[in-house]
């Protein structure tokens, strides 16, 4: 009965947003067998967008950018299929957004929500969504993963995480298969800053910006607001997306959510002037921004079948440096089960 719940493929994938995405449709192209794991309900990590009532709201990452050949062929593919569109170039000194001629600073956004890109990306892939790693073990060269929700173990030669590193740092404190401890200690230099993500559904249209975007300079609280109707995600209008700061969620991150709702909905008084708040949402991000990323594009464990990617990597934390990394670490992998 036991042999009968557990399951293996060639590459097991922790995390379904954008950088395991990305690995696992290359690896597949290679011809290895992968298996992607994702905690949540949906793809794409903190691109994320959620509805509340009849608004939807993008309520993690708000835009990206593009700045290499690499990444800009790929978007170009978004383009074609009018997955996303330039959305803003330029914020004045006092930070309200706007789309002027002649700019290089272009921000895109994603027609009908950031999970829009996942969702994409993630046709085909094989994801198991709703599965939390509980436990990781290296036994007898295949890597042992375990499941909170789930009895059964899934088994692969190799493993690769695309999760926060913290995380995946904890699950592996305990493992002692030779050499992995002193290979995973340049990691654990990586940090992240949290953040909050408050959705507001108004009675009426904001307006604070006409593309749908304001980051107020040196706030204490709020980091940015987008208009999610403005922006083309909800086709209600009054749907607001307000992104805390660093310190504004370090200081507050155990506080109670109607606290902190509270303690938002006054900071952003001034840009929601006239505006009724009909229902909210909190989200809290314990890993929404790398502060201390590593310099190389992904890191392998070679010996171990273990490797890592995300944003973390590359020196480069924004949504390009993830599929970057993604796209690298895929490629070392390959080469690592061609030689075998």
């Amino acid at each position: 009965m036991e042999n009968e719940r557990e399951e293996s493929c060639d590459v097991a994938i922790i995390g379904a947003g954008l950088s395991g995405l990305v690995a696992a449709r290359e690896l597949r192209k290679a011809g290895l067998g992968v298996q992607l794991f994702e905690k949540s309900r949906g793809l794409g990590g903190r691109m994320a967008t959620r509805r509340l009532g009849e608004a939807h709201f993008d309520h993690g990452c708000q835009f990206f950018t593009v700045r290499g050949d690499l990444f800009r062929e790929e978007v170009a593919v978004w383009e074609e299929r009018n997955l996303v569109a330039p959305w803003f170039n330029h914020l004045d000194p006092q930070g309200e957004a706007s789309l002027l001629p002649e700019r290089e600073t272009l921000r895109y956004r994603v027609a009908g929500g950031m999970t829009a890109v996942a969702k994409f990306l993630g046709q085909g892939l094989p994801v198991r969504r709703q599965h939390t790693i509980s436990a990781l073990r290296r036994k007898k060269g295949h890597w042992e993963l375990s499941f909170a929700e789930h009895g059964r173990t899934f088994r692969a030669p190799f493993l690769l995480s695309t999760a926060p590193v913290p995380q995946t740092l904890a699950l592996l404190d305990d493992d002692e298969a030779p050499g992995i401890q002193p290979a995973l200690e340049p990691l654990r230099q990586i940090s992240y800053a949290p953040c909050f993500a408050l959705m507001l559904r108004l009675d009426q249209q904001p307006r604070f910006s006409p593309v749908g975007f304001f980051a107020p300079t040196d706030h204490p609280e709020i980091a940015t607001l987008a208009d999610n109707a403005a922006k083309g995600v909800s086709s209600r209008l009054g749907a607001v997306s307000i992104l805390s700061t660093d310190t504004f969620a370090e200081a507050n991150f155990e506080e109670d959510p109607d606290d902190v709702t509270e303690k938002l909905l006054l900071a952003s008084r001034p840009w929601l002037a006239g505006c009724e708040v009909l229902e909210s949402s909190l989200r809290r991000w314990k890993f929404a921004r790398v502060v201390v990323s590593h310099p190389d594009r992904g890191w392998l464990v070679s010996p171990q079948g273990l490797a890592f990617a995300g944003d973390a990597f590359g020196g480069q934390p924004r949504i390009e440096g993830a599929y970057l990394s993604g796209l690298w670490t895929a490629g070392e992998i390959r080469k690592i089960f061609a030689t075998r």
